[in-house]
Parts: C-alpha cells; structure tokens; sequence
C-alpha cells in the first residue's frame, strides 16, 4: 500500500506542486469548468449553454462533458469559487478510482492484497492514461477511463451480492454518473459502431 501511495503522489506531484498548464486542452477545459462554476452560482442550475465573447447559447454542455464540468463547477464553488483547486481535486481523485477499481476486481478475483495492486499501478502508468492529462489534457477523457475499472468492480459487485451494499452502490451510481456524463460524443460514437456491426453480421 505504501509503494502505491507514493507512486501515486509521484503520478499526480505536477498537479499538486506545479504551476504547468501542461499541454493540449488543460487549459480550455479549465475555462470550460469555470463557466459552468458562473452558471451555478447566478442560475443555481448548470447549464446547457456557453455564452462568452467567442459564442453565444453554444449548447456544448448538452452534448460533451456536461454532468462533469457540472460537477467540477459546483466543486469549485463549494471551495470558495476556486475552479483551479477543483480542476485538480477532480484529477487526483481520477487517479484514485482507476486504482482503486483495478484493486477491488483484482481482490474479487481472488487476488492477494500486495499482488492486487498490481494491475492498478500498469495501469495508471501507461502511456496512454499518463498521456491524457499530461500531454493532450483531455480531462474529459480521462475522467472517463478512469471510471471504467470502478464502474465494473462496482456493477460486479452489486450483481454478486445477496443484498445490496450500500458502499457498492454509491461507487456503481458515482463511477457511472462520471463514465456516461465525461464524454458522451465518444460514447455515442461507439454505440453507433456496435449498432452497425451489428447490422453488418445479420446481413452476412
């Protein structure tokens, strides 16, 4: 446990203890959270769309990242309207759900505890996943794979149990707010993939 917390802090020190806006979209995705921070605190409701000097009622809440940015928002004014602060919060705790998940399913596969966090920490240091926040600062995106390995610890859980926990639940309802609400263009993209597959092999 140990060797994962520092290893850990290793993989989120830029986050914690730079000033980097590191690359790619970090920083329009900061903006993007503010914005919804605003809509929050005049409106008391997130909103659909984004009005700004570039654009007026641009609906991008509705279609990309919208429960997420809600979320960092409304973070961020409960911090005191720091959109900065909640911006990393949100990363460091993605961080912690992707090895977390990969820990529960390992431990649920029978996995001892010191070999279970194993595939966490693979994973959490791939180039992929390191990538994107560290070089495309695609948050979305990564909030999104991050959730995958707590979302099916989660769902396998509640499905195994006798009675429902209320632990699982809360992780399977959180994970799944996050995974389905961070990056829905993908999400559609990939659901019409499956559907024309589909569609493809009962021709064939």
């Amino acid at each position: 446990m140990g060797a994962a917390a520092l290893l850990l802090g290793a993989l989120t020190w830029p986050l914690l203890f730079t000033y980097s806006g590191f690359a790619g979209d970090w920083e329009h995705h900061l903006w993007l959270l503010w914005h919804q921070s605003l809509a929050v605190k005049e409106g008391h409701f997130p909103g659909f769309f984004l009005n700004s000097a570039y654009s007026v009622f641009n609906p991008i809440y509705a279609f990309y990242g919208g429960t997420l940015f809600a979320a960092g928002g409304i973070l961020s004014l409960a911090l005191g309207e720091a959109p900065l602060q909640a911006y990393v919060i949100m990363c460091v705790l993605d961080f912690a759900a992707a090895l977390g998940g990969w820990y529960w399913l390992a431990r649920m596969a029978g996995i001892g505890r010191w070999m279970a966090m194993v595939p966490g920490l693979i994973f959490i240091t791939s180039a992929y996943y390191v990538m994107l926040i560290y070089v495309r600062g695609d948050w979305p995106e990564f909030t999104g794979v991050s959730m995958i390995p707590l979302m099916v610890a989660a769902g396998l859980s509640v499905l195994r149990a006798d009675r429902l926990r209320a632990g699982a639940a809360v992780a399977l309802a959180v994970s799944g707010v996050l995974f389905f609400g961070s990056h829905n263009l993908t999400l559609l993209l990939a659901v019409s993939v499956q559907i024309g597959r589909a569609s493809c092999r009962e021709r064939v």
